[in-house]
This record gives C-alpha cells, sequence and structure tokens, in this order.
C-alpha cells in the first residue's frame, strides 16, 4: 500500500495506545510502519502543536511510503475505523485514508476467499 504523509500521520493518530496485549502488539508494529523520519517531516511541512498536527497539503502529497500491512494490522485498522464510522467521529480529511485501507482489507478478503484451483 502507498501512503503519504498525511495517510501516516492519519493513521498514527488512530493508534490510542491502550487495550489488550494483542492490541497493543498491533499499535507497536503499525506506528513503525508509518513512522515518519526527521526528513520526511521537514518536507511535509509538519507542525506539531500541542494535541495539534499541521501539515503543508502540498509537501504531505508527496511524501510517498510503501508500506506492508499484515492481515491482521489491516483488520484492527479496519475495527477502528468502523468504530469511528459508528460513532460519527470521522472528519472529511480521513476519507481518503479511510478508504485506502477499506480498499487493501477488501482485497485480503478477496484472497481469503480463492479457492486452492484459483491460485494455480
Amino acid at each position: 500500500m502507498i501512503l503519504d504523509a498525511k495517510d501516516c500521520i492519519i493513521i498514527g493518530t488512530l493508534l490510542s495506545g491502550r487495550g489488550n496485549f494483542v492490541g497493543l502488539a498491533l499499535q507497536k508494529e503499525i506506528a513503525e510502519k508509518v513512522v515518519l523520519t526527521a526528513g520526511e517531516r521537514e518536507a511535509a511541512g509538519i507542525v506539531a502543536e500541542k494535541d495539534l498536527i499541521r501539515w503543508d497539503d502540498e509537501g504531505a502529497t508527496k511524501i510517498k511510503k510503501e508500506v506492508k500491512f499484515s492481515a491482521a494490522e489491516l483488520e484492527f485498522l479496519g475495527r477502528i475505523i468502523k468504530e469511528r464510522n459508528d460513532k460519527e467521529e470521522v472528519d472529511l480529511g480521513q476519507v481518503e485514508t479511510f478508504l485506502k485501507i477499506r480498499a487493501a482489507n477488501e482485497n485480503v478478503a478477496e484472497k481469503k476467499v480463492e479457492s486452492p484451483e484459483e491460485k494455480k
């Protein structure tokens, strides 16, 4: 999955740092995959102010990062997105990232239902 800096920031904000052992392990793995280097943060114009993160939209979309999430990580992110959606806690800036995650989840689900004959 190709993510831009904005996607990485949004995914990072989904991780609560709370939960059971499995959930925390998944959060740690996801966080390590979406972390931005100091150079990437600077190129994207990312500035953290208290509880707010700002970025330059043009710069953030130029930073591309190929990330390979496991099926378990994608399922975990999918559950978080579903919970946010059910509580109507989604904002317009998150939609594109959420759609990428949903598409990746659907792709994984399609691969699970393939029969052994289709793989040949």
